[in-house]
């Protein structure tokens, strides 16, 4: 088991095996807390990609181990890192986008049942906007063809009145009957019939337009609609959990029991302490910088270089040069 969490977290294991028990568990510790993340990736991305992205098994698998390999090398490298100010903050900023989206996707797994109703929701809006367009277009252009309608209707019953009167005599005339008068009356009366049957048509054909243009509509929206986008799909969760307070507790419980899952590395590598081999090293390791600068030291000595009260600022300095 040692020898595992060693080559985990890329620890030498025959130098390791010298530690305390105290130190070995300790990496026991971290390698265990690190596989939890990366578990938790790995099964999230199978899922998202067979269940919610309809991708096959093989790909699925894929997306599993890259999004896991991943994972590993991200948590490692928080594990691994210094305690400098800024890498710390940074590796907290890491982790905690790493820990926010696998909480979030995770989510997407757990209620994709409901998230899937919605979507339906969001299908039948996007139906019903669509055709609210096609609505609005066809009832403008046929406010605009009835208003022409009504006008060459209105026309032609005014010539329509003024044959009949010339035909019976009642006209300003006074003729009657289908005389000469009557026949250029009864033209007029033919062409405004016409013009008002072609405005009749007009909108016979825009009706007719506008039934195939609707009926397309609905199934074109629907073939069209994706279901499987990762961002509508949030926007529906986010909708749906804030439909009702139920709901909204669930979810919060879920989010609260992954996110801190996938926490758990930054808050272990932030508040455990230094086991005492990891002591030994640090104390080595300054006790090692102590004797460089001591040699370096006897070096600027033997040359007549000036050493003056502040020495590392003066290495640093002539290390520059």
């Amino acid at each position: 088991m040692l020898r595992f969490f060693c080559w985990l977290l890329g620890k030498d294991y025959g130098l390791v095996s010298l530690y305390r028990q105290s130190s070995k568990e300790k990496i026991i510790l971290f390698g265990s807390i690190l596989l939890i993340p990366v578990i938790l990736w790995g099964i999230n991305g199978y899922l998202m990609s067979k269940e919610i992205f309809g991708l096959g098994l093989y790909g699925s698998l894929g997306t599993s181990f890259i999004l896991s390999l991943l994972i590993y090398l991200i948590e490692r490298s928080i594990i691994l890192s210094t305690t400098n100010k800024l890498i710390t903050r940074l590796r907290i900023l890491i982790g905690s986008i790493v820990a926010i989206l696998g909480s979030l996707t995770m989510d997407e797994v757990i209620f994709k049942n409901d998230i899937d109703n919605m979507m339906q929701t969001y299908k039948v809006e996007g139906v019903d906007s669509e055709v609210k367009k096609i609505d609005d277009f066809y009832q403008n252009k046929r406010d605009s063809i009835s208003r022409i309608a009504n006008q060459k209707f209105q026309i032609k019953e005014k010539a329509r009145v003024d044959l009949q009167k010339e035909l019976e005599g009642q006209a300003n005339s006074g003729m009657g009957g289908d005389g000469p008068l009557a026949k250029i009356k009864r033209q007029l009366f033919d062409d405004a019939q016409k013009d008002y049957d072609d405005e009749r048509q007009k909108l016979t054909n825009l009706q007719d337009s506008y039934n195939d243009e609707r009926k397309y509509a609905k199934v074109d929206t629907r073939e069209k609609f994706n279901d499987k986008g990762l961002l509508i799909r949030m926007k529906a969760m986010f909708r749906l959990i804030m439909s009702d307070w139920v709901s909204f507790c669930v979810f919060i419980l879920y989010f609260t029991l992954v996110f801190i899952m996938e926490i758990l590395v930054i808050v272990m590598k932030k508040f455990t302490p230094q086991s005492p081999d990891e002591e030994l090293e640090k104390l080595g390791d300054l006790l090692l910088i102590a004797r460089r600068q001591k040699l370096l030291k006897m070096r600027m000595e033997t040359y007549g270089l000036e050493i003056k009260k502040d020495f590392s600022e003066q290495t640093n300095l002539k290390l520059e040069k």
